[in-house]
């Protein structure tokens, strides 16, 4: 098969009816999921899919990891967080496909970079909760609770670390050894722009929409800063 678009459309559905069965993403987010897959691979190729396969797939692996234990620490919105719904599938991802469709110079290391910087934080988050002692605020201020927005952590911020370090590696592999600093750069940038908003901007939003505004514009940095590297 030819056309990539029809490709990523069959990938996308496939991925959608996987982890929808397995309980990681709701109706809504399948739906959504399908749709990104689709854009990504059209229009980006290899290397924009294996980046939104690395934050659907790694996203889920690392929000299961210590599950149960993370469901008591969490401040929610009501949602089903062990579910990823539309609004935060394009939350996460949304910023990276707009950037591919409309970048024409330099739009696939602004896409792996905001899809880097969607992983970073996702990994942080969810590897920082499982953190022994309580997060910090903006990881150098006053301790906080666990899930307070702001708080950081030694392990969760290793970990956002180590999550852009695989965007980037896997970016480099598929799209060339020098995008390896911008993507890991845009993944760094990202989810500590996303720290910063959690303290500052989210809590002034609507508890439902909160997060995902947040995500969204961290992702967007993400984005600007490895394209603004990968341009130098």
């Amino acid at each position: 098969m030819n056309d990539p678009w029809v490709l990523g459309a069959l990938i996308g559905g496939a991925l959608a009816v996987i982890l929808y069965l397995r309980r990681s993403v709701t109706a809504s987010g399948a739906i959504a999921g399908a749709g990104l897959c689709t854009v990504f691979l059209g229009a980006g190729g290899g290397p924009a899919l294996a980046g939104f396969a690395l934050l659907v797939v790694g996203g889920s692996v690392v929000t299961g990891i210590g599950r149960e234990r993370k469901a008591t620490m969490r401040r929610g919105d009501g949602r089903d967080e062990a579910r990823r719904d539309a609004g935060q599938a394009l939350a996460n991802a949304g910023p990276a496909a707009l950037l591919l469709l409309a970048v024409s110079s330099g739009g696939l290391v602004a896409a792996l970079g905001a899809l880097a910087a969607a992983f970073a934080d996702t990994a942080s988050s969810e590897l920082g909760l499982l953190a022994r002692s309580r997060p910090r605020m903006l990881l150098l201020g006053p301790p906080v609770d666990r899930g307070v927005d702001g708080g950081m952590s030694p392990i969760g911020t290793v970990a956002g670390g180590l999550g852009a370090g695989c965007a980037g590696a896997l970016g480099a592999a598929l799209a060339g050894g020098g995008y390896l600093v911008a993507i890991v750069a845009g993944g760094v940038a990202g989810t500590v722009c996303d720290s910063l908003l959690g303290a500052t901007l989210e809590p002034r939003l609507p508890k439902r929409i909160g997060n995902d505004v947040v995500n969204a514009l961290a992702s967007a940095v993400g984005g600007g800063v490895a394209w603004w590297i990968g341009a130098a």
